[in-house]
């Protein structure tokens, strides 16, 4: 079996050494010099996302995605040329979370991704107000009170409507896996 007939795209190309290295430290670059560009895409926008999101909202939490990230891709891309050739040049391209353009539009269109995005995008819009209110305050107020009494209450709110998205999420996740159990259990229990 040839390689190139696995894979249609001729610039996906197995590469190694320094210049792989130094496109591997930014989450996606790495994937792009090897010529997966949807892979890359998909891993560069969701750590641009990501730092946007950390400057708007202005919160540590956040923060602990970053390595994550970083990791991630990191590994990825090593692991990839660490593939035997064959399996290297059977891979495809596809955007994470989903193998073909259809399934990311799908997944975009579905209620369930609308109403996490749009509750995604109220938090982080709460949360950017609220910490450009307390720029404001503090400007205007004593600052010595502001310290001492509003600073810390401002502070934690943020956080707050954070961990109470991410708990939201999980909720929408449990939910949505019991009911898919659920389907699968009736429809074993019709077929027997």
């Amino acid at each position: 079996m040839n390689n190139n007939n696995n894979n249609t795209n001729t610039t996906i190309r197995k590469k190694h050494g320094f210049f792989l290295f130094i496109f591997s430290l930014w989450p996606g670059c790495g994937e792009m010099f090897l010529g997966f560009y949807k892979q890359g895409l998909s891993l560069l926008g969701a750590s641009m996302l990501l730092f946007a999101t950390l400057e708007i909202v202005d919160n540590g939490i956040l923060l602990v995605f970053l390595p994550v990230l970083w990791f991630y891709s990191f590994c990825h891309v090593h692991n990839m040329v660490a593939m035997p050739d064959e399996e290297f040049y059977a891979l495809q391209d596809h955007y994470f979370f989903c193998t073909s353009d259809e399934d990311l539009k799908n997944i975009w269109a579905s209620p369930k991704a609308k109403m996490v995005t749009g509750i995604a995008l109220i938090v982080i819009g709460i949360s950017a107000l609220w910490n450009s209110l307390e720029r404001i305050l503090y400007n205007i107020m004593d600052h010595q009170f502001m310290d001492q009494y509003i600073s810390p209450f401002f502070d934690y709110i943020p956080r707050i409507l954070v961990g109470a998205l991410v708990i939201m999420l999980g909720v929408l996740l449990i939910k949505g896996k019991k009911k898919e159990l659920d389907a699968i259990e009736d429809h074993t229990s019709d077929a027997v």
